[in-house]
């Protein structure tokens, strides 16, 4: 594969993977977990005699990098089923923060990738195009470190006390979105080493190369 082609095929991976990423980084569904518990009646809003007695209920909860949603299910004989959805961003750990900068830095820098790789298209022919490769190169290093980074943090810290209490912590299991997350990390390793390839197959930007017909030598001198 000569160098333009290679820098055409990592635009199109670039793209494909960014909003794959982007897809990932919104949802809620990195991490879940469904239990039961019993909760007090008044709790769940119920009438007389039912608000005095406890109730079993079902409880999923999902995590993301922006939100974390719980729902909870009630059925009783009698009554039709209940069911309550909450999304919200409060009471985050601190992990979670940094996991959410992370994440949203790899989106921004790869926005910026993006940008890099269409530049090595169509600037081929500027002196400081190897330079801009290198950039380029860093540039979804950075993004792949970052996307990592709060990866590792969900799959490491995923025993969480949830609301309401239970008596033992609840580890959560991983979801899709943070599979889809992988891959794309995995996707933007690969540009790395696919710009870092190119910056090989390609020595010198062409836009360093002279103009033959510039060349002044002593040929060229007239004597009188």
């Amino acid at each position: 594969m000569s160098g333009c082609k290679l820098a055409k095929a990592c635009l199109g991976l670039s793209v494909a993977t960014a909003i794959i990423y982007a897809i990932s980084f919104a949802s809620p569904y990195w991490i879940q977990k469904d239990f039961s518990l019993d909760m007090p009646g008044f709790m769940l809003g119920l009438p007389f005699p039912l608000n005095a007695t406890v109730i079993p209920v079902s409880v999923r909860s999902h995590m993301g990098l922006l939100t974390a949603c719980g729902e909870i299910s009630v059925s009783i004989p009698g009554l039709p089923p209940r069911k309550n959805t909450d999304c919200d961003s409060d009471g985050a750990k601190d992990w979670q923060y940094v996991a959410a900068i992370c994440g949203c830095t790899g989106l921004v820098i790869s926005v910026l990738s993006i940008g890099l790789s269409t530049s090595i298209v169509f600037l081929d022919r500027r002196p400081f195009y190897n330079k801009l490769r290198v950039t380029t190169v860093v540039s979804y290093l950075l993004t792949c470190i970052s996307i990592l980074i709060a990866i590792i943090l969900y799959v490491s810290k995923r025993e969480f006390q949830v609301r309401p209490p239970l008596p033992n912590k609840e580890v959560f299991d991983l979801h899709w979105a943070i599979w889809v997350a992988v891959g794309s990390d995995v996707l933007f390793g690969i540009l790395t080493a696919l710009h870092l390839a190119h910056i090989f197959m390609v020595p010198s930007s062409q836009g360093s190369q002279k103009d033959p017909s510039s060349t002044y030598t002593m040929d060229n001198k007239g004597f009188g």
